[in-house]
């Protein structure tokens, strides 16, 4: 450190350490205009003021660094930052204001000196969570993307379920399922992801694409449910008229009534080319074509009507007593419980074909039943439920209905919607990624 002869044996501050030191009476420095301050080391945003102004002295390199961290702030900020720079010239590039011997304007990146541009971008290093803290680095893009994922999800699902519910109420106003608007639930589902997530990028295009499979289920269920299974059923009324009510179960006792007499040949020649023709024509018509002709309906009465309780049993019984029985006999046989007459008859019974057992063995069946254990009863015969039948129709129907919207037409629709939902979520047309 060289100080004036003036100052020797007083003390003086140095300009290094900022230490108060005493000069020696023999110590004689350079002149003063020869005394520099130490260099400083630049700050972190001073390279954005060395190229606006190049300094020629360290003094000006100072003035420089203060004024041009100013500028370089109200460039990326805004133009009210740098309007406060006395003297300043608008940049022809963005219009900012510069100072009058910038080389370069941080805002758009044009160079005063060369009349070129280089691209310049703000780095966004920290983001606000909804507690209102600063977040930095990773996390913040964690946070973000964490953000986007449950905005697609839940703008995915409304999506899906609008879909469908669009899709089924025009198949119920069409009393139709047109299956080329499985590509509009698609495109829909595609949307509402970007939307929700507020971009569009791969993620958003995945999980648009898995929606737009879960809309067209749902919406051919819907269509399956409220449209198909109504018509099927509307059949079912017409079945079950015809194979299972009192009037069905009339006509069966008297074709089985006609077909007795036909094997005893005691119908008359009339009756049985009037039966024959029935036969014949019953599966061409409607339900009525299913009811025998009045004729055959009195012949078949009559001849009922004539028989004794006994005789009847022999030629019609219950369905459900005539399916104990034969559930206990076999039971017996099963289980080794006949005797040799006994089971000698069961064998010739069942060789014959005939439709019911002989009397002995139809008596021996209802004693055994009668004497019979639960746990052995629920072996022997499991009894008709109606309404579980009914219920399992029930369902088998409504996938069957479900089945039947699909066709091979419908694949390709809807490979068609998950590409459109997949392109809608990753494209680029309504955030730009």
């Amino acid at each position: 450190m060289g100080v004036p002869d003036e100052h020797a044996g007083k003390r003086v501050k140095c300009p290094g350490c900022g230490e108060a030191v005493r000069v020696p009476a023999d110590v004689v420095g350079p002149p003063p205009s020869e005394v520099r301050a130490p260099k400083k080391k630049p700050a972190a945003d001073d390279w954005l003021s060395a190229l606006e102004a190049p300094a020629t002295t360290p003094k000006a390199v100072g003035a420089v660094g203060a004024v041009g961290a100013v500028g370089a702030v109200g460039a990326m900020g805004g133009a009210g930052a740098a309007a406060g720079v006395a003297g300043g010239i608008p940049c022809p590039g963005c219009d900012v204001t510069c100072r009058p011997d910038a080389v370069l304007c941080v805002s758009c990146g044009h160079r005063f000196d060369s009349k070129r541009s280089m691209k310049t971008k703000v780095k966004r290093s920290a983001s606000v969570n909804e507690d209102g803290d600063v977040v930095h680095g990773a996390a913040a893009k964690v946070g973000r993307t964490s953000a986007r994922f449950v905005g697609a999800l839940v703008g995915g699902a409304v999506a899906a379920v609008v879909g469908a519910g669009a899709w089924l109420a025009l198949a119920m106003v069409l009393d139709i399922q047109i299956g080329w608007l499985a590509l509009g639930v698609g495109l829909l589902t595609g949307i509402g992801c970007a939307i929700g997530a507020q971009c569009q990028n791969f993620m958003v295009g995945g999980l648009a694409a898995i929606y737009a499979v879960v809309g067209i289920l749902l919406g051919k269920l819907l269509i399956a449910q409220f449209v198909l299974l109504p018509l099927l059923q509307a059949g079912d009324t017409e079945s079950d008229e015809m194979w299972d009510s009192p009037r069905a179960e009339q006509r069966n006792l008297r074709i089985t009534v006609l077909e007795h007499l036909i094997q005893e040949e005691q119908l008359t020649d009339t009756d049985l080319s009037a039966y024959r023709s029935w036969e014949t024509s019953r599966w061409d018509g409607g339900i009525e074509a299913h009811w025998l002709p009045e004729s055959l309906q009195k012949t078949a009465d009559d001849y009922w009507a004539s028989l004794d309780e006994g005789a009847q049993s022999r030629i019609y019984q219950d369905p459900e007593v005539a399916g104990r029985r034969s559930g206990v006999l076999f039971y017996m046989s099963e289980h080794d419980e006949f005797k040799a007459s006994q089971r000698r008859a069961y064998e010739s019974w069942t060789r014959s074909f005939e439709g019911y057992p002989p009397p002995k063995l139809e008596a021996l069946a209802d004693a055994r039943w009668e004497s019979a254990s639960e746990e052995e009863r629920a072996e022997m015969y499991m009894p008709f439920d109606a309404e579980a039948m009914e219920e399992m129709v029930r369902q088998l129907t409504f996938w069957f209905a479900f089945a039947a919207t699909f066709g091979l037409a419908d694949f390709g629709f809807i490979i068609g919607a998950m590409v459109a939902a997949f392109g809608m979520g990753q494209g680029k047309a309504l955030f730009g990624g």
